[in-house]
């Protein structure tokens, strides 16, 4: 469509829902200032914050649309993110472009992001982008088995906001009440899975109902990539 009818999709778009827009460097000084006004990264997880402290259900497309979507802009990013070299080469930003770029490319008519696969001569230069952040060469193994396992996901564990979601929320005597609906292209098509609560306990101890069993929340990774697992199954 024409540009004139994307920024104004785009900015209908922002004012009907709680819009969030993942490649804010992308957009053009009207959009980024007027249409698309507040909904970059710094402003989004406050506004999501508000409403949730209000009561309001959220319903949150988690996988960001597709399975290329979730794997480029939560899973590779999300990858680089939770690096820990000694000294950065350059702007963290500049790295997860890198690391997007790698498995964007198409390597013999296989397309790594839509499938969730590396090649291997994708896997070859991923491995030298780590070497040249500077990550220790004896590290390559575990972290190449790390991005391969967080790479076949379409949908993200999306840990780092669940740790947002229960500092903010949670630890502050805000109960939270999940509810994973997968989407298939099977009947019965939309699957409801059992809702999951998230509280403290009288002694501040993070605890989970699921089933109607509590029990305590011992690893937050392990528990995005549990509710991950439910978004994915059909």
């Amino acid at each position: 469509v024409p540009v004139p009818v994307q920024g104004f999709y785009a900015g209908w778009m922002h004012r009907a829902y709680l819009a969030w827009d993942r490649q804010p460097s992308t957009q053009s000084w009207i959009q980024r200032h007027f249409l698309l006004r507040h909904t970059g990264y710094r402003h989004i997880v406050w506004r999501l914050l508000r409403r949730l402290r209000s009561d309001i259900p959220v319903l949150m497309v988690i996988s960001g649309g597709l399975p290329a979507n979730a794997r480029l802009l939560y899973g590779a990013r999300e990858f680089v993110h939770g690096l820990k070299p000694s000294r950065w080469p350059y702007h963290r930003l500049v790295a997860q472009r890198k690391l997007i770029s790698i498995v964007m490319e198409p390597v013999n008519g296989i397309r790594p992001a839509e499938v969730g696969l590396l090649p291997a001569p994708t896997h070859e230069r991923i491995k030298n982008l780590l070497l040249e952040l500077g990550v220790a060469r004896e590290s390559l193994n575990e972290l190449m088995a790390r991005f391969e396992k967080i790479f076949r996901q379409a949908v993200p564990a999306r840990e780092r906001l669940l740790r947002v979601f229960v500092s903010r929320l949670v630890r502050k005597e805000k109960p939270m009440i999940i509810l994973a609906v997968s989407h298939g292209v099977q009947e019965p098509h939309v699957t409801l899975h059992r809702p999951e609560g998230l509280f403290v306990d009288k002694k501040g101890e993070l605890q989970l109902l699921r089933a109607g069993v509590t029990k305590p929340v011992t690893s937050l990774s392990q528990l995005a990539a549990d509710l991950a697992a439910q978004f994915e199954s059909q």
